[in-house]
């Protein structure tokens, strides 16, 4: 699969960085389940809550978003936005919850102390 061979680059990138693990997300709302991490035996650690989002034009974006756009997502952001001619409309629990994944990328001794320490703490995989 040359997603699964992308992911092992990336991850040998990461590793010569110095890297020892990375977080990585499924977007639900996307019907993504994170199957290309469970290929790769990534450790799966539960859901993110659901996120406010902004309606924009009457368009849903998230709130890194409307950061980027708008310098912020607080009151100010949104009076910035409106300034220009925006219509934003702040909706509470409206982005959807993200798996959530860790991927373990350093030496292989490391990878076993990470998996290890996780055990705890990981779940089963989504379907």
């Amino acid at each position: 699969n040359s997603v699964s061979m992308a992911l092992g680059q990336f991850m040998a990138m990461w590793r010569s960085e110095g890297l020892e693990w990375v977080f990585s997300y499924a977007d639900q709302g996307q019907n993504h389940h994170g199957g290309v991490y469970q290929a790769i035996n990534a450790v799966y650690i539960g859901s993110t809550p659901a996120r406010t989002g902004f309606m924009l034009d009457g368009k849903l974006i998230p709130q890194r978003t409307m950061h980027r756009m708008f310098g912020g997502q607080g009151p100010d952001a949104v009076v910035r936005a409106e300034a220009l001619g925006h219509t934003v409309v702040r909706v509470p629990g409206a982005m959807t919850p993200k798996h959530t994944y860790v991927i373990p990328c350093g030496a292989p001794a490391s990878r076993r102390a990470i998996r290890k320490t996780l055990a705890p703490l990981a779940k089963p995989y989504p379907k």
